[in-house]
């Protein structure tokens, strides 16, 4: 085996190596592409998340005017004899 030959195996190698590592990159960002476009069709939006949260505290609200009711009306009745 001559020096050129050695070299020659060498340099195929290094390209093959080269070459599989560009290969698993632009696998790897073609994949974070998919995993942002999924993030934007699947996250809810800052005003979703606002109108839930202003639907939540209503909810909650409405609850908590029952429950005072509730104790009012309670207490009226341990009132009576």
């Amino acid at each position: 085996m001559t020096i050129e030959m050695g070299f020659n195996i060498l340099m195929t190698i290094a390209a093959a190596v080269i070459g599989f590592s560009v290969r698993r990159l632009f696998s790897q960002l073609d994949e974070q592409s998919k995993t942002i476009i999924d993030m934007r069709l699947n996250y809810q939006t800052r005003d979703d998340t606002r109108q839930y949260m202003d639907d939540l505290k209503q909810g909650l609200a409405d609850i908590k005017s029952d429950l005072s009711k509730l104790n009012d009306k309670l207490d009226r009745k341990a009132d009576k004899p």
